[in-house]
């Protein structure tokens, strides 16, 4: 009887060792999967990094657009008016004084200080003697001129 036992022990034990897995057989399905999760997890980082960058850029073009329609609407976050009549240009000339480059240099440095988004607007009187048709030319030349120093100005 106890050899019966001992038998049965025997090939219970014998199958109970056949079912289990070695550890090299382990390791190597184990390595695999663990491979599978760390190339998942680092694509998966790779796409949270893209998301925040896409989501920052949105929210950089949002604020540029709010600030361009702002601009369109002619809503202002400022407004800086040279009403004083420091910028003249001399009767029958399109050419700035000194006066008037300095003053529109000063006006230019705020702008750029600022470092927002604006609109320009060179609004103006032409003279209106002696009558001729060229006084239209001195007036167009005269907002010309003050664009391209503001153009220089803003570029340096």
């Amino acid at each position: 009887m106890q050899t019966r036992i001992m038998a049965g022990a025997a090939v219970i034990g014998a199958l109970w060792l056949g079912g289990c897995a070695t550890e090299d057989y382990v390791n190597k399905h184990v390595a695999v999967v663990q491979t599978q999760v760390t190339d998942e997890q680092t694509q998966q980082q790779a796409q949270g990094q893209r998301i925040e960058q896409l989501d920052q850029n949105t929210k950089d073009a949002m604020a540029r657009a709010e600030a361009a329609g702002k601009l369109a609407e002619g809503k202002f976050l400022y407004a800086m008016v040279l009403s004083d009549d420091s910028v003249k240009f001399p009767l029958d000339s399109a050419q700035l004084s000194d006066e008037a480059q300095s003053r529109l240099s000063d006006f230019i440095t705020k702008l750029t200080s600022d470092n927002k988004n604006v609109y320009v607007e060179i609004q103006g009187l032409g003279d209106y003697l002696p009558k001729y048709a060229g006084n239209l030319d001195i007036m167009t030349a005269a907002a010309v001129r003050t664009a391209e120093l503001f153009a220089e100005r803003m570029a340096s």
